[in-house]
């Protein structure tokens, strides 16, 4: 299995895991404070910038880990056709 296809599924799962939890704490602050909704619209908010900074964050260190991939592999065709 391709690194990068297992990453991004796990990141699917994990934007699931993040939105179920937050629903279920946005749904206590609701109730504890009256806020009628409000802390699970927030709560869901706040874990989708959390999943998305963690997004950009793994494509950034892909395309890196490929860039160096891409360097490594030129420079070893190089040797090979000195």
């Amino acid at each position: 299995m391709d690194r990068k296809f297992a990453v991004f599924t796990a990141m699917g799962f994990e934007i699931v895991g993040l939105v179920v939890a937050f629903v279920f704490i946005g749904r206590w602050v609701d109730e504890k404070f009256g806020w009628n909704g409000l802390g699970t619209a927030a709560g869901v908010g706040i874990a989708l910038v959390g999943w998305l900074t963690h997004l950009l964050v793994l494509a950034k260190q892909i395309e890196k880990a490929d860039v160096e991939t891409t360097t490594e592999a030129s420079q070893e065709q190089e040797k090979r056709e000195e």
